[in-house]
């Protein structure tokens, strides 16, 4: 009895863990995107020695207009395919 209880409190977590993470494939890669951003501002925040509430502001504003930026290249690339030759 003591060996299947214990066989089950050490499969039950890894299989949960297994289901879970094939349902969240799509948020882990747009995760990914923004953790590298943050490192990216983050490393420019601290060559520029800011700290504190000004830290956060800069961090915060450069990871939207990276964002914009982002969105400004893929509405100009949609926009230069025209389609086919006609």
């Amino acid at each position: 009895m003591k060996k299947i209880l214990a066989t089950a409190l050490l499969v039950l977590p890894v299989a949960s863990f297994a289901a879970g993470s094939a349902a969240t494939d799509h948020p882990v890669k747009h995760h990914r995107h923004r953790t590298s951003l943050l490192g990216q501002c983050s490393k420019q925040a601290h060559t520029k020695g800011l700290r504190g509430p000004v830290r956060r502001k800069f961090i915060s504003e450069c990871i939207s207009a990276a964002k914009r930026a982002k969105r400004t290249r893929t509405d100009a690339d949609a926009g230069t395919d025209s389609g086919p030759a006609v």
